[in-house]
């Protein structure tokens, strides 16, 4: 059956064609038509006509009712964990009021208390950073979740709620940190501010949420793998990979062709800071994550510390010095970042790998990458007067001073 549409499709073909001139092919007419009668197409409801403009809007849209649905768990969980009103008659014996009390051992409670004031003086810190809003509402349903909880009697809802909240507080400080990392600008000093803000935050906001997700030190729960595939792609990993190119803008600023006034801000050690913090209150509490997690690091950092090696031909350029510079700036904050993830050894034993997982374990992996730029940390024989290679004896060193830490604590652990 015909429809009215196609009744007036069919109406419009006849009459274009009616009018078709004789020396013109209908191929060429029906292209004429297209181009001055082109195809309707439905418009994104935006005032620019643009549908990117519409989805970010739509994403936003999103993003806020999300935080209306955590805001309403949250209620909800502070509703279910409030106590209850009853209490206990006074006891008429008079004796049992003189009894000395044994003092009781200090709760997670208690702890979570001791924290909350600091979040709180962060929370108003983090206020004053432009465009912090989406951060500041986030700690803001994590400062209210942690309010309400009771620590020790945690349910998993609750548990889950927490996590929530913990990773919209991760995400919304990567926001801002990865801007700040790979900036081409140059930094200012209210850059390096902020980072030491975000360390204090993720100091607190870390040591609240340990302890109610780490159950069982022993074992590591779905939960708590979550929370760190979060903190490895959005805090460290950004870091561990932005140190070279943190050097390089440092040092460009700081010796440009063309002297100029402006000094730029040295952000590597307020990075560098941020990343201790973090993963030391990581590894604070003792827990089976630990090992693979050090690992895991260490082999991202040994990555970045591989394509500085073997060094470039150095020539007499001011480029080329600065870039030197830069190289070996590079050079040494991985190595102290790998100083930091050796620095203590995990806790609990960790299982020794088996003959059979040895060739693809984390330890072979990272013991081989390190022996590898030990025996490159030399000059090029053709750039030598002496026509032998020569050793740069600070860049051996400090890959040697890793390697050496790293057996240490790998025999430790095992």
């Amino acid at each position: 059956m015909v429809s009215d549409a196609d009744r007036l499709r069919i109406a419009i073909a006849l009459t274009a064609l009616k009018y078709k001139p004789k020396d013109v092919s209908c191929a060429s007419y029906v292209l004429q038509l297209r181009t001055v009668f082109p195809a309707s197409q439905p418009a994104p409801p935006t005032s620019d006509g643009s549908w990117r403009t519409h989805a970010l809007s739509l994403e936003k849209e999103m993003v806020d009712l999300k935080q209306k649905y955590d805001a309403e768990r949250i209620k909800s969980a502070g509703i279910l964990s409030q106590p209850s009103s009853s209490t206990e008659p006074p006891s008429s014996n008079p004796l049992t009021t003189t009894t000395k009390k044994r003092p009781k051992k200090k709760s997670q409670s208690d702890k979570m208390n001791s924290v909350r004031p600091k979040l709180e003086s962060i929370q108003v810190e983090i206020a004053t950073i432009p465009g912090s809003a989406s951060l500041f509402s986030s700690l803001s349903s994590f400062q209210q979740l942690t309010t309400s909880l009771n620590v020790d009697e945690t349910t998993p809802a609750q548990r889950s709620l927490l996590l929530r909240t913990t990773q919209l507080v991760i995400s919304g400080m990567a926001d801002f940190l990865q801007p700040i990392l790979t900036s081409s600008t140059l930094t200012v000093a209210s850059q390096s501010t902020t980072l030491h803000r975000f360390s204090d935050l993720m100091s607190q906001l870390l040591s609240t949420t340990l302890p109610i997700l780490i159950r069982r030190p022993t074992t590591v729960s779905t939960l708590m793998n979550k929370l760190l595939d979060c903190m490895i792609s959005s805090i460290f990993t950004p870091i561990i990979q932005s140190f070279i190119p943190l050097c390089d803008r440092f040092l460009s600023d700081l010796f440009p062709l063309r002297p100029t006034e402006s000094i730029p801000a040295d952000l590597r050690p307020a990075v560098l800071q941020l990343f201790q913090s973090s993963f030391t209150s990581l590894v604070s509490t003792p827990s089976a994550f630990q090992h693979n997690l050090r690992n895991s690091l260490a082999l991202t950092t040994v990555t970045q510390l591989q394509t500085l090696f073997p060094a470039p031909a150095s020539a007499k350029t001011h480029i080329s010095r600065v870039r030197s510079l830069a190289r070996k700036d590079a050079v040494s904050y991985l190595c102290t970042t790998l100083h930091l993830l050796f620095a203590s050894p995990a806790c609990f034993p960790v299982p020794v790998t088996t003959p059979e997982e040895a060739p693809n374990s984390f330890e072979q992996r990272i013991t081989d990458g390190l022996t590898k730029i030990v025996r490159q940390c030399r000059v090029p024989a053709n750039e030598a007067n002496s026509g032998a290679e020569i050793v740069d004896e600070v860049e051996h060193g400090m890959v040697l001073g890793v390697l050496e830490e790293y057996w240490k604590y790998s025999s430790t652990v095992q």
